[in-house]
């Protein structure tokens, strides 16, 4: 879905329909919005977070009361990809965005970094007397994944 009202209504919709491993409700509230820094989706986002923090629809006359809460935008200009509409990889096209609900980033949800052994260093420093350079070797064990992905969306932004 493209980045506007009706895309961020149908992705509150699909976070409310969320279940848990068990099949009981889990409903998501979306809290964040990630789009390139300085591409239309970011103008699109933040035209969209001003109305709505006027109680406003966006692209809209009328007085009605928006149906999307207050959200974060997290404008960054480190996602990758090639732009290619076609590409698996495309995070980087104008049009893409990605939301999250950020209260299921913990311990238990969301992206996470296990250490198992913290830096330390291996051996006796090994100074080359050509140079006056002091050479160390040091070693750290982690890993980095998720174990539910289940609170993050994300859109090419093209309708498809």
């Amino acid at each position: 879905m493209a980045l506007d009202y009706a895309g961020l209504k149908g992705a509150y919709r699909v976070a409310s329909l969320v279940k848990s491993p068990k099949g009981q409700p889990m409903p998501m509230h979306i809290s964040d919005i990630i789009v390139k820094e300085g591409s239309a989706a970011h103008f699109k986002a933040s035209e969209i977070k001003a109305a709505v923090a006027k109680g406003k629809i966006p692209e809209e006359f009328s007085n009605d009361g928006s149906a999307v809460g207050d959200f974060n935008i997290i404008a960054t200009p480190w996602l990758l990809g090639t732009g290619d509409a076609t590409s698996i990889t495309n995070l980087s096209a104008a049009t893409n965005w990605h939301a999250f609900d950020s209260s299921y980033v913990s311990d238990e949800y969301g992206l996470q970094y296990f250490e198992s052994e913290p830096i330390n260093m291996n051996s006796e420093p090994n100074i080359v007397f050509k140079t006056n350079e002091i050479q160390f070797k040091a070693g750290m064990m982690f890993a980095f994944g998720h174990n539910d992905a289940r609170g993050f969306y994300s859109s090419q932004g093209d309708n498809s």
